[in-house]
């Protein structure tokens, strides 16, 4: 009873069908208002490109010329690139695994 469509046979229970419990849990983590959450998984020197950050977006959306900044250390950056599989993005949503080209000094990010 409630797992698909609400039951006849449970009138006193007002809460969510369990299909409707489950959707709203899962997508909850993924709404693109959220702050942006980007945890950074390895940052390195790239020759000709500078200071390159690889992460995967956790909540929010990152934006071509966003102002971010980092934790712990509190440095500053603005993103003049984004690319997934080494193909350009203007932004990155939720979920996605990206390379980020910062204008900040290597030495001053951390994973």
């Amino acid at each position: 009873d409630n797992v698909i469509s609400r039951s006849d046979n449970m009138p006193w229970f007002g809460g969510p069908t369990l299909i409707e419990a489950l959707d709203e849990a899962v997508a909850s983590h993924f709404r693109p208002e959220r702050p942006l959450r980007f945890p950074l998984a390895e940052v390195m020197k790239v020759g000709g490109k500078g200071t390159v950050v690889v992460g995967r977006v956790a909540t929010g959306t990152l934006r071509h010329g966003a102002k971010l900044t980092f934790a712990p250390g509190g440095t500053t950056a603005e993103v003049t690139a984004i690319a997934m599989h080494h193909e350009p993005l203007s932004e990155a949503v939720v979920g996605n695994a990206v390379t980020v080209t910062v204008d900040a000094e290597m030495s001053e990010l951390r994973r």
